[in-house]
């Protein structure tokens, strides 16, 4: 990838200089040399040279006040760019790089760890979800058949008090005949006896009077 990119870079920095050098674009020779300068820090980051180019193991005096690289366009618009970046600077730059890809590499698989475990909790929520939400129509379902029996139970009930309130009243009314007929049972005798009592009483009249008419 680092190869790709700065091939890309390198190939559009000699496109412009090639339009600066055809005279398609005109600029100053501060332009030119902040080019070759992009060429010459990227340069390094490739791992073959491209075809077309060819480059010449010179040194490359950067300066800070000027930085001088030379480009000469050949016949078949073949490049040959004279430049070298310090050992030290180029050795730096592919350490920073190296880093720079190692705490991407470890972002990338953190990122991906993350994301691993997200779709682990998403899935252990999802069966949570699922089973819970089955337990609740299972609850709602035993809930209702709870409530159709508490209501049939109310309604037994009502109809068992309803006929316990009625054999009550036919049992107050046996109570109320069974005494009435025990009152005029206890009447009759009464007059049974009183009867058999005045029955006597004209006996024994009787008897006296026979005795008298005898004597």
């Amino acid at each position: 990838m680092q190869s790709t990119v700065a091939r890309d870079w390198i190939h559009c920095s000699l496109r412009l200089v090639h339009h600066l050098s055809t005279g398609c674009i005109v600029a100053c020779d501060l332009v030119h040399q902040l080019v070759m300068i992009t060429v010459a820090s990227c340069w390094f980051l490739l791992e073959e040279v491209p075809a077309g180019f060819i480059i010449t193991n010179h040194r490359l005096n950067l300066s800070a006040k000027a930085k001088r690289c030379r480009i000469h366009l050949s016949t078949r618009h073949r490049f040959a760019i004279e430049m070298a970046p310090s050992v030290h600077h180029t050795r730096a730059a592919a350490a920073a790089l190296r880093m720079k890809q190692i705490a991407l590499d470890n972002q990338s698989r953190m990122i991906r760890c993350l994301r691993a475990k997200r779709e682990i909790e998403r899935r252990e929520s999802a069966a949570t979800k699922e089973g819970l939400e089955t337990k609740l129509v299972e609850a709602n379902k035993e809930c209702k058949t709870n409530q159709v029996v508490l209501e049939v139970s109310h309604k037994a009930i009502a109809g068992l008090t309803e006929i316990g309130l009625c054999m009550s009243k036919n049992i107050e009314r046996m109570k109320a005949k069974k005494q009435q007929a025990r009152e005029s049972h206890m009447e009759c005798h009464h007059k049974l006896q009183a009867c058999i009592q005045e029955a006597e009483d004209t006996i024994q009249e009787q008897h006296l009077i026979i005795e008298a008419l005898l004597e």
